[in-house]
């Protein structure tokens, strides 16, 4: 079953880790997550500032949230979206 979006928009930067954000199972919360490499990756790509993490995953919170929910159907059951993965 597909996940859906969180109505809390609620995430976590970590400098160290990346980006923790919620999806939801029907009522179950989903810890998901975007690698910091993965956003780096994605603003040099885009030549936008590799420090605004917050503002990357914003960006492309949509894209990253269907690969997280993808990667849930899938069995992964706390989702990692790594830099080959958009």
């Amino acid at each position: 079953m597909p996940l859906w979006l969180d109505p809390s928009l609620e995430f976590i930067i970590d400098r160290f880790d990346g980006v923790r954000f919620t999806m939801l199972d029907k009522t179950k919360r989903v810890v998901c997550r975007v690698s910091l490499e993965a956003l780096q990756d994605r603003a040099a790509r885009d030549r936008t500032d590799q420090t605004d993490l917050g503002g990357v995953f914003e960006t492309y919170r949509s894209r990253i949230e269907s690969i997280a929910s993808k990667r849930y159907d899938k069995g992964e059951l706390c989702p990692l979206i790594r830099s080959g993965d958009f």
